[in-house]
C-alpha cells in the first residue's frame, strides 16, 4: 500500500478545515434570534408558511382567528419578523 503524500494530507486537512468553518458559520447563524436569521423586518405569507411548515390556507385561518399578527397594506399582507418570533416563543411555552 502506498503511503499518502504530504500534499494529499494537506489537501485533506484543508477540506476538513473548510467544512469546520462552514459548520461554525451555520451554528452561529442558528444561534441568532429568528428575526436576525431571516435578515428581514417583514415577511410575506409564503415566507411565513415555509417557516411554520404550514399551508397558506392554514396561515390564512390563523390570521382570521387573530392568532398571528399581520399588517395589511392595500391588498398585500405582510408579517413582522419580530412578531412572528414572539408568536413562536409564546406558542412553544404552552
Amino acid at each position: 500500500m502506498k503511503e499518502p503524500e504530504i500534499f494529499d494530507i494537506v489537501v485533506a486537512v484543508n477540506r476538513v478545515t473548510d467544512k469546520l468553518i462552514d459548520l461554525e458559520r451555520k451554528v452561529d447563524f442558528l444561534a441568532k434570534p429568528m428575526s436576525q436569521q431571516l435578515n428581514k423586518k417583514y415577511l410575506t405569507s409564503n415566507d411565513v408558511a415555509k417557516i411554520l411548515k404550514i399551508s397558506k390556507r392554514t396561515l390564512a385561518k390563523l390570521r382570521v382567528d387573530a392568532v398571528i399578527p399581520f399588517i395589511k397594506i392595500r391588498r398585500k399582507i405582510i408579517y413582522s419578523a419580530f412578531d412572528l418570533e414572539e408568536y413562536l416563543v409564546t406558542s412553544c411555552k404552552r
